[in-house]
């Protein structure tokens, strides 16, 4: 049988694995140093968003309703978070860049009832080009654009 050499000469040159790990790592810093930067984002990432925070209210509000214990909605500088009602700690705030949503003047709550009583409420999205609102009828979270 035929012996292997236990190391590599140094003129063998690089394998495809190092030069696929070296682009895989050029292209996550550049698309990490774009997102930073703003490059990228667009009307369809502002829906997204937007989106996103609807499937989390309507978790959040059947969650209530499955558990028996109230959630709730915190808007605010930092962004939006759902809490349990008589959470003594609280998750960390998701935050919606570039967007304005959050209350004029400091922060509101508003509660996602265990028992189907929850207050319908609707949030305002204004992004750079387009305007939507979140609408949440007491029990599910939908996004729909602005008149």
């Amino acid at each position: 049988m035929g012996h292997r050499p236990t190391h590599r000469d140094s003129e063998a040159g690089v394998t495809l694995v190092e030069i696929l790990v070296v682009l895989s790592i050029i292209a996550i810093t550049t698309g990490a140093a774009m997102l930073r930067l703003g490059f990228g984002r667009s009307e369809e990432d502002f829906t997204a968003l937007a989106a996103a925070m609807a499937m989390t209210v309507t978790a959040a509000s059947d969650d209530a309703l499955q558990t028996g214990l109230d959630r709730v909605l915190q808007l605010g500088p930092e962004g939006y978070r759902i809490v349990a009602a008589d959470a003594v700690t609280a998750p960390s705030w998701h935050s919606i860049p570039d967007l304005t949503f959050r209350p004029a003047e400091g922060s509101a709550a508003l509660r996602l009832s265990a028992d189907a009583a929850s207050t319908p409420f609707v949030l305002r999205f204004e992004g750079a080009k387009q305007s939507l609102f979140l609408r949440f009828d007491g029990l599910k979270a939908r996004v729909e654009g602005a008149p």
